[in-house]
């Protein structure tokens, strides 16, 4: 291999450019959006049966959608409590999903209210348990394109605020967990799943700190919550589909209780 290769492998990932200005910029996009913009807050479950359920009960109206080689991605308004909120299904992997949320960012979108599952790794915990990550281990790519190269990425402090604020407010039972991030769910081998256990994570994710240096560099507010699910353990993995009962409406009510307070 050539000298000039061999440095550029032991670099990429650590020469974050701070230029707010690319080549490629999301204003490029051709995403069919209303003349007026897009919703202010949106709620971006990763859960596709959250967006049909909604649809079959005629509770949003499709506004547009973001388009790309793989076909079109709906983006929906929904009128709740006397307010509108955009609906978008979150793609799963760092680069599509922020790549998406760049393009609503550029229309008018300014609040991300993101949930889906989480695995579980080290010590068990129960399925369907509410989850805010404090913090990320940066196993990914993506982030390294909007933050300098780190182990780990926290959280906005001010969205963890407020969302715990809200769950106290309401009752509703949730723990704080440190992220690992990685972009490949079949590569956690029982080494690695180890290491990042001895780093701090407790819950494993797809997104989490991509979204996190994403939304930071672009200064948007970024709410993200999981519930737990499957367990990845030093024994193996546990799909636990049968202990995974809470219906995903009580999620969805915890997104609202959330975008309510978004301004």
């Amino acid at each position: 291999m050539p000298q000039h290769m061999k440095d550029a492998d032991t670099m990429l990932l650590s020469e974050f450019d701070g230029d707010d200005t690319a080549i490629l910029e999301p204003s490029h996009s051709d995403a069919s959006v209303p003349q007026s913009g897009l919703p202010e807050t949106f709620l971006c479950p990763f859960a596709q049966q959250i967006i049909d359920e909604l649809a079959a009960e005629g509770r949003i109206t499709p506004i547009g959608a973001i388009n790309s080689v793989n076909g079109s991605l709906p983006m929906y308004s929904m009128h709740h409590q006397g307010r509108d909120y955009g609906v978008v299904r979150a793609n799963m992997g760092a680069p599509i999903v922020v790549g998406d949320f760049e393009e609503m960012h550029y229309f008018g979108a300014k609040h991300f209210i993101v949930f889906g599952p989480c695995g579980i790794i080290g010590e068990d915990r129960r399925s369907d348990e509410i989850i805010i990550p404090t913090a990320a281990l940066r196993d990914e790519g993506t982030s390294y394109h909007y933050a300098p190269s780190s182990p780990s990425i926290a959280a906005q402090s001010a969205s963890l605020a407020l969302m715990e604020d809200v769950l106290v407010e309401h009752s509703i039972r949730y723990g704080t967990a440190v992220t690992w991030t990685t972009d490949a769910i079949y590569r956690e081998t029982r080494k690695k799943t180890g290491e990042r256990v001895n780093q701090g994570a407790s819950v494993v994710d797809m997104e989490a700190s991509a979204l996190m240096a994403w939304s930071q560099f672009r200064k948007t507010d970024l709410y993200q919550f999981f519930y737990t699910a499957d367990y990845v353990s030093q024994d193996g993995w546990d799909q636990r589909r049968d202990q995974r009962r809470r219906p995903l409406e009580d999620f969805l009510r915890i997104a609202l209780l959330i975008a309510s307070r978004c301004q």
